[in-house]
């Protein structure tokens, strides 16, 4: 309210760094998270913090297919920001579907940081 937004979560999830995500678990995930995008009646911006290296069976830039997918439902004006884990890979497609684009330097002293200068 300090700002005057409110603020969604649709979906928080996290996994330990162990190879290839399957597709399942991924369309799982982009279900929640677009169906949550589609149920809000006005969307001013989309902050997402990403990991950045996320491989499945069938994305080999799947942080990459995720912001195209937030992208077709918010339509091409609304802003995605984005935060990255240091060891992340930023992709070719990030910073085109999803400006402002920053990654971050550290998981625990500049995300927050990296989340408010994007926005």
């Amino acid at each position: 309210a300090q700002y005057g937004w409110s603020l969604e979560v649709p979906v928080s999830a996290f996994a330990n760094p162990s190879g290839v995500v399957a597709d399942e678990a991924f369309e799982h995930v982009c279900g929640l998270l677009i169906a949550g995008l589609q149920r809000q009646p006005q969307i001013d911006g989309v902050l997402l913090a990403l990991h950045g290296a996320m491989f499945t069976e069938s994305h080999g830039d799947a942080e990459g297919e995720l912001l195209a997918r937030v992208r077709q439902v918010v339509g091409p004006t609304v802003p995605i920001a984005v935060t990255l884990d240091p060891h992340g890979n930023a992709w070719w497609t990030m910073p085109t579907s999803s400006p402002p684009f920053a990654p971050a330097r550290t998981l625990t002293i500049t995300r927050p940081a990296s989340a408010r200068h994007a926005c």
